[in-house]
């Protein structure tokens, strides 16, 4: 099963490089591709890929439950000494302060929200990238 998940991830990944203009670009690098969205509830299944050095520089917290698995790198969570290798799993229930974090290498992730992901535009968030996160 390990093998065919992997495969499967390499593929997934591989057809969102193809997809140039789905990628959403952030300020600091980081980059977003939405592999599912449900516009009436704001849950969503995403591919965040962090340039090496690159994280979310404050800690907050999320409007629902989140989720992320590493696909592969390096990804910290400064303050709790929490580090996402290739098959991690970590969950940040709803309003659970989080972060600051940093991509030690290349960092990419699957990231699930079962609702909306933010009460107002964090300050890592451009208003561009922040639309992204809303629901109709």
């Amino acid at each position: 099963m390990t093998l065919e998940v992997h495969k499967d991830w390499q593929k997934i990944l591989r057809d969102s490089q193809e997809d140039p203009g789905g990628w959403i670009e952030f300020p600091n690098g980081l980059r977003q591709y939405f592999l599912f969205k449900n516009e009436a509830t704001g849950a969503s299944i995403a591919i965040l890929d962090f340039p090496k050095g690159v994280g979310i520089p404050v800690k907050h917290a999320h409007a629902s439950n989140q989720a992320m698995i590493c696909m592969e790198g390096e990804y910290h969570y400064t303050d709790s000494d929490i580090v996402l290798t290739p098959g991690s799993f970590y969950s940040n229930p709803k309003d659970h302060p989080h972060g600051p974090t940093m991509a030690v290498e290349r960092s990419v992730l699957i990231e699930f929200y079962d609702g909306p992901h933010y009460y107002d535009k964090p300050s890592f968030h451009s208003d561009d990238t922040y639309k992204t996160t809303l629901t109709d």
